[in-house]
């Protein structure tokens, strides 16, 4: 259902899959902020014809509504994140602020900070055919994560889990058509007769890592497992893109009830429709609202949660299976990969999947 008056009304929110159309120009808000700053991340956009457009420039910010202490978010990388000194704990109320270059503002029903659980336990098991991808029309291979933690008897308790992913880089440019010069690929002229291949590859200055993410919705409910020791339960899939050995770092949330059904309902959109990369079928109202018109729907959610990380480190040299990666650098071998030997390297640069800076809990092969 979705309450006439959710836009005022605390409690009155649901997430819901709404009849109307879904239209150009819809503001996507979803944050998530916990005690963890490291973790924590806001995003907004505007649905276009081209997908979701990042709007920059906004100002983000999240306020204690118990302290009124307001902590304002930077930009960063097509999104917004909290500053290293941001502090939140258990039982801490937060309310999320979105205003846009052209004054339209957006604001979050409060959320509270629940108590995390923690993970006893997590560990990797591989499987050669792990997932279907209709891309390839085929099994392909990974690990599955496995978690074990005891649920607390007290109440009901909801669970999120994210994960986070680093591999070793290799190569930190290619150029197609030109090479890589001043910082960055320039197109081929008819004057540059060295420019003998189609695309140039340039090694990594430094160490580098490539950072990826999940690409499913894992939610948990202990309805029906209240109190109970909750052991190997699967909560995420690491596919072998690479055979480089990969660490990964998995983030276990504790949800609010109202979060739990909005990220089982996205879970649903993201099952049906082939990833996060698939538009939704119909817009997911969650938490926010319009400040200045209630008539306008505002898409996506605004969740205060606490969390706690563990790292686990795959050996990945042994499998003999083919890697993802493999199958679509075949098709590029006609056209090489040897650098110019003016310039061999390019920097590692600090981008929303690649780093320079050694990953916590890395280790060093």
């Amino acid at each position: 259902m979705l309450c006439m008056g959710f836009l005022f009304s605390l409690g009155c929110v649901e997430p819901v899959e709404p009849e109307f159309d879904f239209e150009s120009g819809v503001i996507f808000v979803e944050g998530l902020i916990s005690n963890d700053p490291k973790t924590s991340i806001v995003r907004v956009s505007q649905n276009s014809m081209g997908g979701n457009e990042f709007i920059p420039n906004a100002t983000v910010s999240v306020r204690n509504t118990d302290t009124n202490v307001v902590t304002g978010l930077f930009e960063a990388n097509d999104r917004y994140l909290l500053p290293e000194d941001f502090t939140a704990a258990v039982g801490d109320t937060f309310e999320l602020t979105v205003t846009l270059p052209d004054g339209r503002q957006y604001q979050s029903l409060p959320e509270e900070i629940r108590d995390s659980v923690p993970i006893l336990d997590i560990e990797a098991r591989y499987d050669p055919e792990l997932v279907f991808r209709e891309a390839s029309e085929s099994f392909v291979p990974g690990h599955t994560l496995h978690v074990s933690f005891e649920d607390p008897e007290e109440g009901n308790n909801y669970y999120f889990w994210r994960f986070t992913s680093f591999e070793n880089l290799s190569f930190c440019q290619r150029c197609f058509n030109g090479i890589f010069r001043n910082g960055a690929c320039q197109n081929n002229s008819p004057s540059e007769s060295e420019i003998r291949k189609s695309f140039y590859t340039y090694r990594c200055e430094t160490s580098c890592w490539r950072i990826r993410f999940n690409e499913s919705v894992e939610t948990f409910a202990d309805e029906f497992s209240n109190g109970s020791l909750i052991e190997r339960l699967p909560v995420g899939n690491v596919l072998l893109y690479t055979k480089e050995d990969i660490l990964v770092q998995l983030q276990q949330y504790a949800l609010s009830e109202s979060a739990y059904r909005y990220y089982q309902i996205l879970k649903d959109i993201v099952d049906n429709n082939g990833g996060f990369n698939a538009p939704p079928p119909a817009a997911l109202i969650g938490n926010m609202f319009a400040v200045h018109d209630e008539n306008e729907f505002v898409i996506g959610r605004f969740t205060a949660t606490s969390v706690v990380s563990r790292y686990l480190f795959i050996d990945r040299t042994t499998i003999s299976e083919s890697q993802i990666e493999e199958r679509i650098m075949v098709q590029n071998e006609e056209f090489g990969e040897v650098p110019l030997p003016t310039r061999k390297t390019a920097p590692c640069e600090e981008l929303p999947n690649r780093t320079g800076v050694r990953p916590t809990g890395w280790i060093n092969n």
